[in-house]
């Protein structure tokens, strides 16, 4: 019982103590401000390298789209040339139907890396918003 008497303040606090507890107040309350200021600008600083990685991805997967499409568009080329040069008429037509086989395989590609980009691209602008 005469410890829970020890730990009740009886009377109001002494001016010492109240010195010391606005002290430390004022202590706690400048740590908040700058552990506040501190978490504020290191999300910032990752919100930066966040968006220059994916700047950096876009820009890779960007230049991996347009390579493929070249690639894509010779091997068009090719069956169309391969086409153009078929001695008969049956393997004309089965020439042709390779090629239009391939042209379809290669809109579909197109289409698949295209919806990637876009689906990218509105993956980092809700990023971006956050």
């Amino acid at each position: 019982m005469a410890f829970a008497s020890a730990t009740t303040h009886p009377g109001p606090p002494s001016p010492t103590q109240q010195l010391e507890e606005s002290a430390l107040f004022k202590l706690l309350k400048g740590e908040m401000v700058t552990s506040r200021q501190l978490l504020g600008d290191t999300i910032k600083q990752e919100m930066v390298i966040f968006r220059a990685e994916m700047k950096q991805d876009l820009e890779a997967l960007r230049q991996n789209t347009k390579a493929e499409i070249a690639s894509l568009k010779m091997e068009f080329r090719v069956e169309m040339a391969s086409l153009r040069s078929a001695p008969t008429e049956k393997v004309a037509l089965n020439s042709h139907d390779s090629s239009i086989t391939s042209m379809e395989s290669v809109m579909s590609e197109l289409k698949r890396e295209f919806e990637k980009l876009k689906d990218r691209n509105d993956d980092l602008e809700n990023r971006g918003r956050i």
